[in-house]
């Protein structure tokens, strides 16, 4: 269950036992853990791991006092042998304890900051479990005002979530189709629709031929009506021709 996993961390993070990156990034890095005298041996003895140590020696100083970044696609370069001969022959390098070896790596990465804690004795404090609840509950509570409520335009309300109070109605969604409708009184926006059916018939007009063809009747109010077709695909727009959608 990664997300029950995922949740626990955080908690742990928030509470100051552990660090915890959910996104990492951490190259490869390489630190030479023999004795300068066992390491001298061990490449006459082992000849076929002699070229990639020297080249570990030569290319990064002061590889046997700290981890080094490094880079095994240059290595692998310099030697003339594939990468991922260079790899394996790192992780032998590693399993014979000649060298510590760890890889690059994009998982996320834990930090214990103290001490390990027996998980029956640990503690949640009271204050993040609140604010936690606090946040949670305000997120809920968004969800349900997304899909309840009936006045304000949905585009504007996920803007407004994430914090952006600029926003504007978006003229296409449910919300503000209906609140155009209802601009108009249920008669006459039928008596439009009517009108618009019988116009386009076998045609494709443009806005400016609908709005000839209906003379007499708002320029404002054929679009508000025409917006709220298109949305119940009742017709299509094609290269700025308005045509019925015929099933």
């Amino acid at each position: 269950q990664p997300r029950l996993v995922t949740n626990s961390f955080e908690l742990l993070s928030r509470e100051g036992l552990i660090g915890w990156e959910a996104t990492s990034y951490s190259p490869a890095k390489v630190m030479i853990v023999a004795k300068q005298k066992d390491l001298y041996i061990f490449q006459l003895s082992h000849p076929i791991y002699d070229e990639l140590l020297s080249a570990l020696l030569r290319i990064y100083g002061g590889i046997y006092e700290d981890y080094i970044t490094i880079d095994e696609a240059s290595i692998s370069k310099m030697l003339s042998k594939p990468k991922k001969w260079v790899i394996e022959k790192l992780e032998q390098l590693h399993k014979m304890e000649i060298i510590v070896y760890n890889k690059q790596s994009n998982l996320p990465k834990i930090i214990f900051i103290k001490g390990r804690h027996d998980a029956k004795q640990i503690r949640l404090s009271k204050e993040n479990y609140l604010n936690r609840k606090k946040k949670d509950t305000i997120d809920v509570n968004s969800v349900i005002a997304y899909v309840t409520q009936v006045k304000n335009c949905r585009s504007k309300q996920l803007v407004n979530y994430f914090g952006d109070k600029s926003g504007y109605d978006c003229g296409i969604c449910d919300l503000c189709l209906l609140r155009r409708k209802k601009t108009l009184n249920t008669q006459n926006f039928n008596l439009i629709k009517e009108l618009i059916i019988e116009a386009l018939g076998e045609n494709k007009l443009t806005l400016k031929s609908l709005i000839l063809k209906l003379s007499g009747i708002k320029e404002e109010d054929i679009i508000e009506v025409l917006h709220f077709m298109l949305d119940k695909d009742e017709i299509q727009l094609k290269h700025s021709k308005y045509s019925l959608i015929k099933y």
